[in-house]
């Protein structure tokens, strides 16, 4: 999936331009991104590239120091980067980057920091999952693909202007899920557009496709990268995390709790350990304003 492999006559061209014209990721995330494809990176390299970015260095030093690595103060970016690990890192990275991007996304009852808030708690979702099934073995990118889920919603909020009510209520008349109803109202849905961007940033394969179908009802699709960001979205929905328009009116595979091996007492440590990872995140926002 690709800007170039959509049917771009189908869509807006607004839509278009806004997904090529998105800022690219920064030059640390691409590096990153080799690294975890077996390419010749140094951590030297990626430290130095990300003390240009003041802020970021500083969330960096805030992570590596936090009670979850319980080791002596990181005091270089490099020092932090070891500690972290890449794709923690990488996670950061893009963090900081989509903070700089949002928007408020009235199409669908979202602000600034819902969306934000959404996504974050899908990555702490998927991260709690992979805690929680460790046999399973999925991959650690997933945390990344659960925080970039929605960013479909970001483009469309941006550049076309449909009221939420509209969704909704075709939803509702013809008893639907909210992306079924994106489909028939606009043409496409945020899933789509969202692969279109994960594809424009040159984001892995699976990430791409995760995206893409994270709401299919049944899926042909063999992954677990796809299985985690499904649950994790559902997770995030459970615990009130960017409800939104869309609410809980959404699909997902019926099969997933068997496919991750995941009964009643599973899916609610998950739960809890991301409601409390979220109320540590927002407490740490709310230290550095």
């Amino acid at each position: 999936m690709s800007i170039d492999s959509l049917n771009t006559r189908a869509l807006p061209a607004d839509i278009v331009r806004g997904i090529t014209d998105l800022a690219p990721l920064p030059a640390t995330a691409y590096r990153l991104m080799a690294l975890l494809r077996g390419e010749d990176e140094s951590l030297t390299t990626i430290a130095a590239l990300l003390e240009s970015d003041q802020g970021l260095v500083a969330s960096l030093l805030r992570r590596a120091n936090s009670a979850r690595y319980m080791a002596s103060p990181a005091r270089t970016a490099l020092e932090a980067v070891m500690r972290v690990g890449t794709v923690s890192l990488l996670d950061l990275v893009i963090q900081e980057h989509l903070r700089r991007l949002l928007t408020a996304a009235p199409t669908y009852g979202l602000d600034e920091h819902d969306l934000w808030i959404h996504g974050a708690a899908a990555q702490l979702a998927a991260r709690a999952l992979r805690a929680e099934r460790p046999r399973l073995q999925i991959p650690a990118i997933a945390d990344t693909a659960a925080l970039l889920h929605d960013i479909g919603k970001l483009i469309i909020a941006r550049y076309l202007k449909v009221e939420a009510r509209a969704v909704t209520a075709y939803a509702r008349e013809r008893d639907v899920t909210w992306s079924e109803a994106e489909r028939s109202v606009l043409g496409f849905d945020h899933t789509i557009i969202g692969a279109a961007v994960a594809e424009h940033w040159h984001f892995p394969a699976d990430v791409t496709l995760a995206i893409r179908h994270h709401h299919d009802r049944e899926t042909t699709h063999d992954s677990r990268l796809l299985d985690a960001v499904m649950l994790a979205n559902l997770v995030a929905k459970t615990v009130g995390a960017g409800l939104g328009a869309e609410g809980l009116n959404f699909g997902v595979s019926a099969t997933i709790h068997e496919r991750l091996s995941l009964d009643f007492d599973a899916f609610a440590r998950i739960c809890l350990a991301t409601q409390d990872g979220l109320h540590d995140l927002v407490a740490a926002a709310h230290a550095t304003r």
